[in-house]
């Protein structure tokens, strides 16, 4: 019998619309158990619902928010409306994070595999106590460079007292460049006052994405964004900054400080007086110094026209701005502190501003030194390794430096919040508490006196707290009172002191200052950064929330992705969403392709943030972009990011072409 349309498309309704009710019925019991699972328990309803005052610690800007807080369960949070930041929306999710570190463990197997026991607290104080007690000078501590926690700067100071080597964890990447600025006033504290600025000139520094105080560069941006001119940026990328300024100036890469001395040298031309500061014998041969690079050729190589950088120095020369930088070769530094010099920008009340330092009274303590020169000493003077809230497997270019003295050394010791590359590798593992769950004090000086900030606990952590720790470390160790008298943040709160910088300033510039071209490690294309705005830190641990808003701007959240000039990728077959091998010939990461002309023909760009290896929300097989940096080291100490190239290839069938 033969069917109308009409019959068949009723027929098929009914039996769709049929089949999809039965499967309703039989998923309603399994349906009620997965509620019942995730919601409250028969007889108990949700009536301890409260909002609870909390603060974050995570950066100079210590914003105050409010924890959503449901039968003692924190499921939500409210930050402060004036600062709004993405990490405090991933709070919540960092206390539940399948990579939380929730006690003192030991290591029962090899290193690097995942072996471990709990331990006993008191194991783990005996076992560093030892240590501590038979050969301080032979244990380094790393800790991060800055910190607004007083219970973390009790144990830097711990650490001062026995004498033990401490070393700074730094990323020059998203760090002012102070090396030089430090240098030539012989003080050491400086703060950046971006909301100071009358404009910012910025030579290849993305503040937009990565700066020190995320929640400033905000309202930087906001003040200045409707001042024509008053926003400039000078780098070989379109990144988001570049993107938002008034005025993008493309570059060569690493040419940046040269625009910047060529700006700084027609300023002077068109009448800029050099204030007091650029007086004297020593200055007037930096001048000389500056005058003697040859400008014309270097315009020429520059590809930048000179009608772009006359526009720059008419505006600039007006109202004066503030120059950024990352914090990169010394040389360039020199430059960075000049133009500043020259524009006005340093001194008290302006945007660059010498800070105090607030100390404790340690007697004998310590230079610390940058972690870059670490991993040379371990087995030939240091054999332990204490690591507090640091990350040097993934935060540190090369790390196979890192990972060979891990190797090296007798005893490793790694304070961390997650089980991050740096803490599957060690041999004691001590967890951290997060925003919330410890008591801690932050101190700020408001001009004439240090307020204390005080952080009070909204739920109790699940393991014992750094203060209990160093306590019943000091009760092992019996130092004396002249060499550490605190046993707790408020004894130490109410012994802090301040130093003054000295005014006036005084200025000692290089009379053997010279600028050199940069010099790049390896063959290929040059690699360049992306420093996401959804990432306040790069260097936290993968979070969903903020891999949600990784890279706003190409929407590639969730992966590590290279970005190719359309020129490049036709010459190597490359299309959007390929897979990808970026190698220095020696390590080699695989990564997907991104096709924008945001980045230079002769140049590939490579997120920071992503590739980890470990971890719960790690992607097999990615690997760091630190891995393909080799090592350049500077006058400043530190290690450099830049300088190095690449080469790219696609995966597949037959390897593909490789550009050299």
């Amino acid at each position: 019998m033969g069917w109308t349309r009409r019959q068949f498309l009723r027929y098929g309704a009914s039996v769709v619309v049929g089949t999809s009710v039965a499967r309703g019925l039989r998923l309603l019991p399994t349906l009620g158990r997965a509620l019942d699972a995730v919601g409250p328990s028969e007889g108990r309803a949700y009536t301890t619902q409260a909002w609870v005052e909390g603060a974050c610690l995570g950066c100079l800007s210590a914003c105050r928010f409010q924890f959503r807080q449901t039968d003692g369960r924190v499921v939500g949070i409210r930050p402060d409306p004036d600062r709004p930041c993405p990490w405090a929306y991933v709070l919540p999710q960092m206390f539940h994070h399948p990579d939380r570190v929730t006690a003192v463990h030991a290591r029962v197997g090899p290193q690097g595999e995942a072996t471990w026991r709990p331990t006993p607290t008191q194991d783990f104080i005996q076992a560093l106590t030892r240590l501590l007690r038979e050969r301080p000078h032979r244990t380094a501590w790393v800790f991060p460079k800055h910190t607004s926690s007083m219970t973390y700067a009790l144990w830097r100071a711990l650490a001062h007292a026995l004498g033990c080597p401490v070393f700074q964890a730094a990323c020059p990447l998203v760090e002012p460049p102070e090396d030089a600025l430090v240098r030539a006033t012989q003080w050491p504290a400086w703060r950046w006052h971006l909301d100071r600025a009358p404009a910012i000139l910025s030579l290849g520094a993305d503040w937009l994405q990565a700066w020190e105080d995320f929640q400033m560069a905000q309202r930087a941006f906001r003040r200045l964004r409707p001042m024509p001119g008053a926003l400039v940026h000078v780098g070989p990328r379109l990144s988001l900054t570049a993107m938002h300024a008034h005025r993008w100036v493309p570059c060569e890469p690493g040419t940046e400080p040269l625009i910047g001395l060529l700006i700084g040298r027609l300023l002077r031309r068109r009448g800029r007086v050099p204030p007091e500061d650029l007086s004297g014998e020593e200055a007037e041969a930096f001048h000389r110094a500056i005058e003697a690079v040859p400008l014309d050729e270097a315009v020429r190589a520059l590809r930048v026209h000179p009608a772009v950088v006359d526009a720059v120095v008419e505006c600039l020369g007006d109202q004066g701005a503030l120059t950024l930088a990352p914090r990169g070769r010394l040389g360039d530094q020199w430059i960075v502190l000049w133009l500043n010099v020259l524009l006005d920008q340093v001194g008290p009340g302006r945007p660059l501003e010498p800070d105090v330092l607030i100390e404790l009274p340690l007697p004998g303590a310590v230079e610390e030194r940058p972690a870059d020169e670490l991993p040379e000493r371990v087995g030939r003077d240091v054999d332990v390794l204490i690591f507090f809230d640091t990350n040097p497997l993934f935060e540190s270019p090369a790390p196979r430096r890192w990972q060979k003295a891990l190797e090296t050394a007798e005893t490793v010791v790694a304070f961390s919040t997650f089980w991050t590359e740096t803490a599957r590798r060690a041999d004691w593992v001590v967890p951290l508490p997060l925003p919330g769950e410890a008591r801690d004090v932050q101190v700020r000086w408001d001009g004439q006196t240090l307020q204390p900030l005080e952080v009070r606990p909204i739920r109790p952590a699940p393991f014992p707290l750094p203060d209990a720790l160093l306590r019943d470390c000091l009760d092992a160790l019996s130092p004396s009172a002249e060499t550490f008298p605190w046993d707790s943040v408020d004894r130490a709160v109410a012994d802090l002191r301040v130093r003054r910088p000295p005014d006036p300033m005084a200025y000692r510039w290089p009379s053997d200052w010279q600028w050199t071209p940069p010099t790049y490690r390896g063959e290929g294309l040059v690699l360049l950064w992306d420093l996401p705005a959804g990432l306040p830190n790069p260097w936290a641990w993968p979070h969903p929330y903020l891999y949600s808003l990784y890279g706003p701007h190409v929407r590639k959240p969730w992966q590590i992705w290279v970005e190719v000039h359309p020129e490049t990728a036709r010459a190597l077959h490359l299309d959007e969403g390929d897979e990808a091998e970026v190698s220095n010939g020696s390590a080699r990461i695989r990564a997907r392709v991104h096709v924008a002309p945001t980045t230079p023909p002769d140049a590939v760009t490579l997120p920071l943030g992503v590739g980890h290896r470990v971890g719960a929300f790690a992607v097999p097989g990615e690997g760091s972009v630190g891995d393909l940096i080799e090592p350049t080291p500077d006058e400043s100490g530190v290690l450099h990011w830049a300088f190095q190239r690449v080469r790219i290839r696609p995966m597949g069938p037959g390897g593909g072409r490789v550009v050299g």
